[in-house]
């Protein structure tokens, strides 16, 4: 219990330090004289299975914060910490193995954790997957998925998955073809704000009755309110 207690206070002095080391949207900040002893304290609390401790160890293992990036370690740590269903650290390790700009690139191992963070709930990991099933990247070409991927990052609001998902409706690629929903999400994202060029509209549209054109506009504005609670 005493061990538990000293690393959730070592947990709060490491967290104020490395709040202000971390913030890479400010003005340069001096890295403190105890720095060192701020990294030991997260390393004591990362080992004792703290996911928190884990993932800002990892963030400053990543930035080279005080010494040379370690980019392996820092994986190894946000590997801990996803394991334990921490969305960041999915959400990193998904674009460091996506894109080789830091790290030995590996689409599979994308996939995987795009797919973990999209179970623990972001939209824009749904909306990555399913460019990945749509386009064959590092995983099997599954329209099928791609639809029902880009179906729930729609639905969280994520106007290139609305736009995307229309157009697999139009083509009838993973679902039905179907002109009245391909239009419906359209104007989900024209209501969001997204450029929706009125050709593709219009080409959609060609041929809905005028019961069809009310029902495109109830649903849409329907959606977009569920989006908004949301």
């Amino acid at each position: 219990m005493r061990l538990f207690c000293r690393l959730k206070f070592s947990l709060v002095i490491a967290s104020v330090l490395a709040l202000a080391l971390l913030d890479t949207t400010s003005a340069q900040v001096k890295v403190p004289e105890n720095y060192g002893q701020a990294l030991s304290w997260y390393q004591r609390a990362a080992k004792a299975g703290d996911v928190k401790a884990q993932y800002l160890l990892a963030r400053m293992l990543e930035d080279g914060l005080k010494g040379d990036p370690d980019i392996a370690a820092a994986v190894s740590w946000y590997e801990k910490a996803a394991a334990q269903g921490h969305l960041e650290s999915q959400l990193k390790l998904a674009h460091l193995f996506f894109s080789d700009e830091k790290f030995r690139r590996s689409l599979p191992r994308a996939a995987k954790w795009f797919g973990a963070a999209a179970k623990s709930g972001s939209a824009q990991a749904a909306y990555n997957l399913g460019l990945m099933h749509e386009n064959d990247w590092g995983v099997d070409k599954d329209p099928s998925k791609a639809a029902a991927l880009y179906s729930t990052a729609a639905n969280g609001g994520i106007t290139s998955a609305q736009i995307n998902l229309a157009m697999l409706y139009v083509m009838g690629k993973g679902v039905a073809k179907d002109n009245v929903k391909a239009l419906t999400w359209l104007t989900v994202a024209k209501l969001s704000g997204a450029p929706t060029p009125n050709a593709i509209r219009q080409a959609v549209a060609k041929g809905l009755t005028g019961e069809q054109w009310q029902q495109v506009e109830r649903d849409a504005r329907a959606i977009k309110v569920e989006i908004e609670k949301n």
